[in-house]
């Protein structure tokens, strides 16, 4: 099991000031833009989201439970890509002069997600590529005596790209999932709000 507060790298009584800080401090190099992954910035975002929770805290240190997110990895991962989406959507909100207050944060999010499923299905067809050119390798090394290391090499090589080209067409097809969420989910913006009194 993961310790949440090692991987935020606090300690146990920290306050939520500190977890805040130490969450922003490890982002930056966590996120993928940052030379991160996917994995280390989710694992680092369900740190931050249930410690700063004091609910979900409250649970994880009884328990040693993360709540809803271990019940179901699927749904986890689709969180995770939503997030990035929105986070990479809310980056380039704060880059903008000015705030459109008819920003379509949804429209972003997806736009976002499908920038970061072109870069996927980009190195997915170069791991297909190199895949194919190592395959026109197997079986060509010959040795005079003992193993075959070039052989072993090789076989590593083809394995290590079939797990990449699978683990890239699954996080592609979690996107299309996220998008399909997204594109089923509206958006109240603050003047619609507003119009409905409801602020």
């Amino acid at each position: 099991m993961i310790d949440l507060y090692s991987v935020l790298g606090v300690p146990r009584d920290a306050d939520i000031k500190t977890i805040r800080r130490a969450f922003r401090m490890k982002a930056r190099n966590a996120h993928p833009d940052g030379g991160g992954s996917l994995e280390a910035f989710s694992e680092l975002k369900t740190a931050y989201d249930t410690l700063s929770d004091p609910i979900r805290r409250r649970r994880y240190d009884e328990t040693g439970e993360v709540g809803d997110l271990a019940s179901d990895p699927h749904r986890a991962k689709i969180i995770a890509i939503l997030s990035f989406g929105l986070d990479q959507a809310l980056l380039k909100l704060s880059k903008a002069p000015r705030v459109q207050k008819g920003s379509d944060i949804i429209r972003l999010t997806i736009d976002a997600l499908v920038e970061k499923r072109l870069e996927w299905r980009r190195q997915k067809i170069n791991y297909e590529r190199t895949l194919e050119v190592v395959r026109r390798l197997e079986g060509r090394f010959r040795v005079a005596d003992g193993e075959n290391l070039m052989e072993t090499v090789v076989a590593r090589r083809i394995s290590a790209c079939q797990t990449q080209i699978d683990l890239l067409a699954g996080r592609v097809k979690l996107i299309d999932e996220a998008v399909v969420i997204l594109l089923n989910t509206r958006f109240d913006s603050l003047l619609e709000i507003v119009s409905r009194g409801v602020v």
